[in-house]
């Protein structure tokens, strides 16, 4: 791909399946287009230099930002948008099909199967937030080993930190509630200050 067929796309490298070489480890490869922004002059210059092998990622069907979805399975079957600094740890972000805001979902399972809008330094921890189904998870929440996994309830910010805080519960958490390991496990009634 030359410099310029990459300005011409205002800054995206565009991989697709035929980028991605035989015999790597990404497992099966879709037809689908993975956009992978970065400014025009920094795309030149990694084109020069090294072309778009320094910046290869597996086109399947996941998106990620610079710094996300590192190891093994992570965002596999992804069909949802991640941010920066997202999903990383074995098998993180799998299946999800929603927003996951920078700076969350790190930990081997975390947001795994994820359904609901995961806001920025949520659901850091092994298996944090897997299932969650909730129309949001706000900054700063379900921080911890299986914290908020199996959820359906509104958790606002700064709430369930903790190992297993907020597992399974299907009501809204109020702003810095539930904090600490075991916290309002099963919860189904409204938690406010």
């Amino acid at each position: 791909m030359s410099p310029a067929t990459i300005a011409k796309n205002g800054g995206y490298v565009r991989l697709t399946a035929e980028d991605d070489p035989a015999g790597s480890d990404c497992g099966p490869t879709e037809k689908k287009d993975f956009h992978f922004p970065i400014f025009t002059v920094l795309s030149v210059l990694l084109v020069l230099v090294g072309g778009t092998t320094m910046i290869h990622h597996c086109a399947t069907s996941r998106h990620g930002s610079f710094g996300s979805c590192s190891g093994e399975g992570a965002c596999e079957g992804n069909t949802g948008t991640i941010g920066f600094g997202a999903c990383n740890g074995e098998h993180a972000c799998r299946f999800n099909s929603a927003s996951i805001s920078w700076g969350a979902c790190n930990g081997d399972g975390a947001c795994g199967s994820n359904q609901g809008p995961v806001k920025q330094f949520s659901c850091n921890g092994d298996e944090a937030c897997s299932g969650n189904s909730a129309p949001a998870i706000m900054w700063g929440s379900c921080n911890g080993d299986a914290a908020c996994q199996n959820n359906s309830g509104q958790i606002e910010k700064a709430s369930c930190n903790g190992d297993n805080a907020c597992h399974g519960n299907s009501d809204h958490i109020g702003p810095g509630m539930c904090n600490g390991d075991n916290t309002c496990p099963g919860n189904s009634t409204t938690v406010e200050t």
